[in-house]
């Protein structure tokens, strides 16, 4: 009997090496962990005070994922764009927007499967900054003005990764922000010279297609 031992623990150690192994060739996407990407980026822009026509622009973007598990995750991700202002008095010709997003995601599909949807939602910080000549402002004429925007906006949205291997995959998320502007002259060339809290509501809707790489 004492014969069989070998050969039982050399059995065990055959099984257990085929799972582990089946497990590797079985597994066509990773969600769980630590996940770094790179994306370019599309907004329309719009609030209903000062940009009330949609303001489209390319952007890029940088996002750092960590997955709980194969199934929910949470990220951060930036955007950069420059857009084109369609206001008659605007003093430049782009002027500079910020998105800082703080995602919570579900995710579809397994780690067996190389194409997984998910859902998103979740808080996003937009800031962005102007400069405009008025020919009239209230009672002042030939104002200049530097203003600055910010707003504090949920967000939601879907997106769909195509993984061509277990830790690469391409990433296509489409999102709408929704929220508050605060608007801030920060300088003027008129008394008073006071900062001037002006609110209205902001809309964007964007789209990321980009890289991520899961360790």
């Amino acid at each position: 009997m004492k014969s069989l031992h070998p050969i039982f623990i050399l059995i065990f150690c055959l099984y257990t090496f085929s799972l582990a192994a089946q497990d590797q060739i079985m597994m066509s996407s990773i969600s769980k962990g630590l996940s770094l990407g790179a994306h370019a980026a599309y907004i329309s822009h719009e609030n209903d005070v000062y940009h009330a026509k949609p303001e489209k622009a390319l952007g890029y973007g940088l996002r750092i994922q960590y997955g709980f598990n194969h199934k929910m995750a949470v990220a951060i991700s930036y955007q950069h764009y420059s857009i084109k202002p369609k206001s008659i008095n605007s003093n430049v010709n782009r002027y500079p927007l910020f998105e800082y997003d703080i995602i919570g995601e579900y995710i579809f599909g397994s780690s067996v499967s190389r194409l997984r949807p998910n859902l998103q939602a979740g808080f996003n910080f937009t800031n962005t900054e102007e400069s405009y000549h008025y020919q009239e402002l209230g009672v002042y004429t030939n104002v200049n003005t530097t203003e600055e925007y910010y707003a504090i906006a949920f967000l939601a949205g879907a997106g769909l990764s195509y993984y061509f291997s277990p830790n690469i995959s391409a990433d296509l998320t489409i999102n709408v922000h929704t929220g508050q502007f605060n608007k801030v002259y920060l300088t003027t060339n008129y008394t008073p010279t006071e900062k001037i809290d002006i609110q209205s509501d902001l809309f964007d809707l964007n789209g990321l297609l980009g890289f991520q790489y899961h360790f």
